[in-house]
């Protein structure tokens, strides 16, 4: 995976010394010229994040949320996010996958090697060094797949989503940190013609795939937009 060609330095997202909040950042045209950034872009995630962090720190319907599941320090500092992946923390990465990752996923981690956070049913964003495929991270559940399919059980079971398949796990990468039992993987046998890998929110006995990942990460901050009743906005 060696490469010679220099790259840029990862750029970073705002830190709590110059954080605004999203009421003020529609979009990063004034961050980086004419025009809105590339989805999937390194500016793309910084925006992006700026909204999720946003979300989690100010919005008042998730106020039982930030007292029960993110960190104090950072809700303290006012910033979810880390200090973006060097090019060496990306290089060593792929060697360990064997292979390079995805556009969005790249440009994610140069934004941000990690997040408190990444959705409301998922945990933090895993930072590059605590990345690998799936059966690495989760030995036991590997065995039980293994053990399924060594039983002749269907591969392809009756689901939701037809394109599951009992062993898209064993083929793929986690990147987040499961709670309850829910967890984000990439399925990179699932590429695009823009290289994109296909997603999938892993949950008990429930599995919902994305195209790619900024599709995953839009719907993620609208599950996390109020949910009104006749009184107004209602806890999370």
């Amino acid at each position: 995976m060696a490469r010679q060609s220099q790259r840029p330095e990862p750029l970073q997202v705002p830190g709590p010394a110059d954080f605004r909040r999203h009421s003020e950042v529609n979009t990063m045209s004034d961050q980086i010229g004419t025009g809105s950034p590339r989805r999937g872009s390194v500016e793309w995630w910084q925006a992006t994040l700026i909204r999720l962090n946003d979300l989690f720190v100010n919005a008042p319907w998730l106020d039982d949320f930030r007292e029960y599941d993110l960190p104090p320090a950072d809700l303290d500092r006012g910033w979810l996010g880390r200090p973006g992946a060097t090019e060496s923390e990306l290089d060593d990465l792929e060697r360990r996958l064997g292979r390079r990752l995805c556009p969005s996923y790249r440009s994610l981690l140069q934004a941000s090697n990690g997040f408190a956070r990444f959705g409301k049913f998922v945990g933090k964003l895993l930072p590059s060094k605590e990345v690998d495929w799936y059966g690495n991270r989760n030995p036991e559940i590997r065995s039980n797949i293994e053990e399924w399919l060594r039983a002749g059980h269907p591969v392809k079971p009756g689901v939701l989503d037809p394109a599951w398949r009992e062993d898209i796990p064993l083929r793929s990468v986690e990147i987040t940190q499961n709670v309850e039992g829910t967890t984000l993987i990439l399925h990179p046998d699932a590429t695009n013609v823009d290289g994109e890998w296909e997603v999938w929110r892993l949950s008990i006995g429930n599995y919902i795939r994305y195209e790619n990942f900024p599709d995953y990460i839009d719907d993620a901050i609208e599950r996390l937009g109020p949910r009104t009743s006749a009184f107004g906005p209602v806890e999370y």
